[in-house]
């Protein structure tokens, strides 16, 4: 088994490449770090200035100064505990600015959370007003009796 297989890794993208690099993990089985992959040739000479989630359902009261910490030039280490962890589609903004130019810019990953327990029960057909749901068939064979005439 690799490094990269032992951990949680997301790929840093522009806004239009998400759904390439969009993964999916199971809430029951998170690493304590999630770790963002930068390509050096976008962010070699930019500073990392901080992260937030996006999206109708994002709730940045739990990102906190310390969740993103960029521990080299292509990495960022997140604690995975103050990230969304309701199941479904979270994005993360990442923010820089260019070094000698003072332009500023944005990176983007996407993750999927998901369950084993989802809440709701499969329902494979809804009975609409004033229509009849016929009755499954019975598993028990049906004969017609043949009479000679």
């Amino acid at each position: 088994m690799s490094m990269e297989d032992k951990i949680m890794k997301l790929e840093a993208c522009r806004y239009a490449d998400l759904a390439k690099h969009t993964k999916v993990f199971n809430a029951l089985a998170l690493e304590y770090h999630l770790w963002i992959y930068l390509d050096p040739e976008d962010v070699r000479t930019a500073y990392f200035i901080g992260a937030e989630e996006i999206g109708p359902n994002a709730d940045n009261s739990r990102i906190f100064p310390d969740t993103f910490y960029r521990d080299s030039q292509c990495w960022i280490r997140v604690n995975r505990g103050y990230l969304g962890d309701k199941c479904g589609k979270h994005t993360i903004k990442l923010n820089f600015v260019e070094r000698y130019t003072d332009t500023d810019f944005s990176l983007y990953v996407s993750y999927y959370m998901q369950n084993d327990n989802p809440d709701k029960p499969y329902v494979y057909m809804h009975k609409e007003d004033g229509q009849e749901v016929s009755e499954p068939a019975s598993s028990e064979p049906t004969f017609t009796p043949y009479t000679r005439e």
